[in-house]
């Protein structure tokens, strides 16, 4: 996803503050850009949460959005619709 040319690149991020690997790439990228921010408490990763970030050090994207997933084991119909549509 880091090489991604898009206008924005979405990524989930999960309650606690937990990266999955697309995420983890993209903030290896970085330099840790997104991980600065959820260490800031500016996302929790509950479902439905969002955070646009612009101007990402080494990314295609021209903006990220952070979009909270909740507890992965918790992912059902309901929250994976809330998360949709955030």
């Amino acid at each position: 996803p880091e090489t991604l040319k898009t206008a924005t690149l979405v990524l989930a991020v999960g309650e606690g503050r937990k990266l999955g690997a697309s995420a983890k790439a993209v903030d290896d990228a970085t330099g840790g850009a997104i991980s600065a921010v959820l260490k800031r408490g500016d996302l929790a990763g509950k479902v439905g949460q969002t955070l646009l970030l612009q101007s990402l050090p080494n990314l295609q994207a021209e903006r990220v959005l952070l979009v909270g997933a909740g507890k992965e084991r918790e992912l059902g119909d309901r929250q994976y619709r809330k998360l949709a549509s955030a």
